[in-house]
């Protein structure tokens, strides 16, 4: 599954991932009941996951998230 969001993300994206700038990313957060599954796993930086952390989604990274607007 890991490879699959990653090797998507570079497609889409046209950049290579860098394990010490990216990493996956559950848009619901695993703790809070979302899963390993394609619909919940993106690449985000590094920065911008340790700063959410395990906060529930607000309305601002809903529109993001279904809008495909990864960081």
């Amino acid at each position: 599954m890991r490879r699959k969001v990653i090797e998507e993300w570079e497609a889409r994206s046209g950049k290579h991932f860098d394990p010490t700038v990216q990493e996956l990313d559950h848009k619901i957060p695993f703790a809070k009941g979302g899963g390993h599954t394609m619909d919940n796993l993106r690449v985000v930086r590094k920065d911008a996951n340790r700063r959410k952390g395990g906060a529930e989604p607000t309305l601002e990274d809903w529109f993001r998230i279904w809008g495909r607007k990864d960081e």
